[in-house]
């Protein structure tokens, strides 16, 4: 009779035991390979909203920087406000133009024009405004093929929306614009005043 106890005492789980204690193993591991993968795709989301956020405003700031040395101003659209600004960068002596087009923000430059005498008609060719001047002559390229200043603008793929407003009270000398973005659900504004420094 002691020896059939010592037996029972020494007995291991019984087969459900194991059953219950496995799935209970399971679903733990499985709760937690599931944070673990939420948390590498939040992060990932995070960073990639991050370096959209980083691009965007390097791009905003490289606009700018050329917009406020510039002059003869002028925006495609009705109200002051428009998807294209364009203008002659007394920097660079080039006049310059970006637009948004099929999701990517564009430039072009082209040289003034030759017989032109007064800075605002250098890049207007006799057309009404230099937005008509670019699209007879300019050759867009994307702004993620320039590095301005050591800023590199990678690709914007959260870009939603680009748009340029011009202050109503601007003349094409002097006055101020405003670039708004919507990045990844984020919107991004600056404003910057311009004037003709070579005057």
């Amino acid at each position: 009779m002691k020896n059939k106890k010592k037996k029972n005492k020494l007995a291991g789980f019984s087969l459900i035991e194991m059953i219950v204690a496995m799935a209970i193993a399971v679903i733990i591991m499985l709760a937690v390979v599931a944070a673990f993968a939420g948390m590498v795709k939040t992060r990932n989301t995070v960073r990639d909203e991050q370096q959209d956020l980083e691009n965007a405003r390097n791009a905003m700031d490289t606009m700018a920087k050329e917009l406020r040395f510039s002059s003869d101003v002028s925006i495609n659209g009705s109200g002051g406000s428009g998807k294209e600004i364009a203008f002659y960068d007394n920097s660079s002596l080039k006049c310059t133009i970006y637009r948004l087009a099929s999701g990517k923000i564009q430039m072009a430059e082209a040289d003034p024009v030759s017989t032109a005498t007064d800075p605002n008609q250098f890049c207007h060719n006799g057309g009404s405004n230099s937005i008509a001047y670019f699209n007879a002559s300019g050759t867009y390229r994307d702004l993620t093929s320039v590095n301005s200043g050591g800023m590199t603008i990678s690709n914007l793929p959260g870009l939603g929306s680009l748009e340029f407003n011009l202050d109503p009270q601007a003349s094409t000398h002097v006055g101020k614009a405003t670039i708004l973005m919507t990045v990844d659900g984020y919107s991004l504004q600056t404003t910057v005043s311009f004037r003709n420094y070579s005057d």
